[in-house]
């Protein structure tokens, strides 16, 4: 499973990067998502990855999170949702479907972000990591 956070606002974005940030449903800086990890998902953020920083993040962090940060029906089990976002069996509409909403209205992260104008590489906070859960648990 996938897990984006956006890092930057507006400014320097292209339209087609734009409305890739709102069909992920990232219309806001630290606003979160839980994505099913599919070539599809990869490639929108590719598109967004100078206003976005994105990786893997494993099933008990995403539970934790969602519990803490998301919107979830009193009659789902958040650790079955992210369970199923893990395996690959529940996708973004289908979850909205079930009133689950996978946007995450985060907190700024604790100890603030690496440079926001540099990618991960070179030592920022954009772009594709290795793993989002020490980002996502300092934001919870």
């Amino acid at each position: 499973m996938l897990a984006a956070v956006r890092v930057r606002g507006q400014p320097d974005l292209n339209k087609r990067q734009e409305e890739t940030l709102e069909n992920l449903g990232l219309t806001q800086k630290n606003h979160g998502i839980l994505l099913p990890d599919t070539e599809a998902m990869r490639g929108m953020l590719r598109t967004v990855k100078d206003a976005v920083t994105y990786g893997q993040i494993d099933a008990e962090t995403a539970a934790s999170v969602l519990n803490a940060r998301g919107t979830v029906p009193d009659d789902e089990d958040v650790q079955d949702i992210a369970d199923a976002l893990d395996d690959g069996s529940l996708t973004k509409s289908e979850a909205q479907d079930r009133g689950v909403d996978l946007v995450l209205r985060l907190r700024p992260p604790s100890g603030g972000y690496a440079d926001t104008r540099h990618h991960v590489g070179q030592g920022g906070s954009l772009g594709e990591r290795e793993t989002m859960d020490d980002l996502l648990e300092r934001m919870a």
